[in-house]
């Protein structure tokens, strides 16, 4: 089939990725393995290490940071990383909203350098599949739980 696909943000619901760390996820193919989200780091929330196995390019939305491999970033950022770029921890001090296109996989890792858990396109796949009540337990403990420990509104 050869149609569009359409997602309203208003009914894309949100899933956790991290600790304080949310996405909604607007397309996932297997066939190609290219993924895009909207992530959204809230304050004080970090993205743990990791490695693009496949490119991605974001464009920051909302929020300004620094990112240790990839310099300054304000609202109309657009930045392009390529296979096998590796970052280090990325921390938002302030909440941050970005787009990104995903060409790959992303391979999120521990401090020790072994895998902590993979992002691709059949891991988002699932994340869209998923119901309702089982995103909503989720999000609660992923992100409510983790603003109620970090003393921010969720």
């Amino acid at each position: 089939m050869n149609a569009p696909i359409i997602r309203r943000n208003r009914e894309t619901p949100w899933t956790p990725l991290a600790p304080g760390i949310e996405m909604q996820i607007f397309h996932a193919d297997e066939k190609s393995g290219v993924w895009t989200v909207k992530i959204h780091m809230h304050a004080g929330s970090t993205l743990p290490p990791h490695k693009h196995v496949g490119a991605s390019e974001f464009y920051i939305i909302e929020g300004q940071g620094t990112h240790k491999e990839a310099g300054d970033f304000e609202p109309g950022t657009y930045a392009y990383e390529p296979i096998d770029a590796v970052h280090s921890p990325v921390h938002a001090e302030d909440d941050i909203v970005l787009y990104m296109t995903s060409y790959g996989p992303g391979v999120f890792t521990k401090p020790s350098g072994d895998t902590l858990y993979v992002s691709d396109a059949k891991y988002m796949k699932s994340q869209m599949e998923m119901s309702p009540l089982r995103w909503a337990i989720k999000r609660f403990f992923f992100i409510t739980v983790w603003s109620i420990f970090k003393g921010k509104k969720a």
